[in-house]
């Protein structure tokens, strides 16, 4: 569980950073954010071909088979902790994915903070991450997964309705938007780990299926929510709040209906 707080903390503090190192690039140039981003990814590629060794011994490596696929497919969608686990940890990215969809245009159009200041704005989201996650690399093993998942989700529920209270009202102005995401992220620093968890236990056989699958959703459905924001926008911050909140929403329907009733979690 340690591990994949660590993990979260590293995968989810990239995008939250990434806008201040683009406003950056940007003043160079344009392009010199895809020229980065193409030196990046070389990077990868070298370090994964040359210094990431197979994890699976070879006595036990297998060829990839369609039907083999879809049965592990089949076998990970009929658990309820693993379908409540990914739905979780995707809904709770939707949230952050709206975020950094539509706040560029909110903080800098709606609120008129310059592109110069916006990045370090945006950049206290990865703040209250690495408080979330640490808080669980922590805890977990004192107070338990279940009661981390509990106050996480508790706290992207009541940080997503705060914002779109804000949004709706102008009570708060831009710190209505901005401290209630910070409070948003710092729940999903402590859902995600757990959630991932609680989704890959019953299937170590397929740990890394299971992955690819949670992977995949978050990707997914982030990307529908950014799009979806993209063409509801209005010149106001109400769609992004509502996007916030509603993904809150439908994290913690997740959790209550699906995760929080499944063995997995109620034996933590």
């Amino acid at each position: 569980m340690q591990i994949l707080s660590y993990m979260t903390l590293v995968m989810s503090v990239a995008p939250l950073l990434a806008p201040i190192l683009g406003g950056y690039l940007l003043v160079l140039h344009w392009r010199a954010i895809f020229v980065t981003l193409a030196a990046i990814a070389l990077a990868i590629l070298a370090i994964t071909w040359l210094a990431l060794p197979e994890g699976v011994p070879e006595n036990r490596r297998q060829r990839v088979r369609a039907a083999r696929l879809m049965r592990h497919l089949a076998d990970f969608f009929r658990r309820r902790a693993c379908i409540g686990g990914a739905l979780v940890a995707s809904f709770a990215f939707c949230g952050v994915f709206s975020y950094v969809s539509g706040s560029s245009f909110v903080l800098i159009e709606v609120f008129g903070v310059s592109s110069a200041h916006f990045g370090y704005l945006f950049g206290l989201n990865a703040f209250g991450l690495m408080i979330g996650a640490l808080s669980n690399a922590r805890l977990v093993h004192r107070i338990g997964s279940r009661t981390i998942l509990r106050v996480g989700t508790l706290a992207m529920l009541g940080s997503g309705a705060a914002m779109l209270a804000s949004a709706l009202s102008g009570f708060g102005g831009i710190a209505g938007i901005v401290a209630p995401m910070v409070v948003y992220v710092m729940g999903m620093g402590m859902v995600m780990p757990n959630a991932i968890a609680a989704a890959m236990e019953p299937v170590p056989h397929m740990a890394g299926f299971a992955s690819s699958i949670i992977g995949c959703l978050q990707t997914a459905s982030g990307s529908l929510a950014g799009f979806l924001l993209g063409l509801a926008y209005n010149r106001s911050a109400v769609p992004m709040a509502i996007a916030v909140a509603f993904s809150a929403t439908l994290a913690g329907v997740s959790y209550f209906g699906l995760l929080a009733r499944s063995k997995t979690v109620s034996n933590r």
